[in-house]
């Protein structure tokens, strides 16, 4: 593991996401993505994947209205 200040998170479930045509969020970008995700494990960095959030973490940005 390297001692990057950084941090990549990412995860293959990227590219199941499925948003409508135009949408910025789309397959190619998650495709990119993940080239660059392994090209930075394969340079001695850490992949952090992605965990749910709490609900103490959800309420830090966000309002009890919207957690809800």
């Amino acid at each position: 593991m390297s001692k990057s200040k950084f941090a990549l998170v990412g995860s293959s479930n990227f590219s199941n996401h499925v948003t409508p045509p135009g949408h910025p969020e789309r397959i190619e970008r998650a495709e990119v993505m993940e080239t660059v995700a392994r090209h930075w494990v394969q340079d001695g960095h850490e992949l952090v994947v992605p965990r749910l959030a709490g609900e103490k973490e959800l309420k830090a940005v966000h309002t009890d209205a919207y957690v809800k």
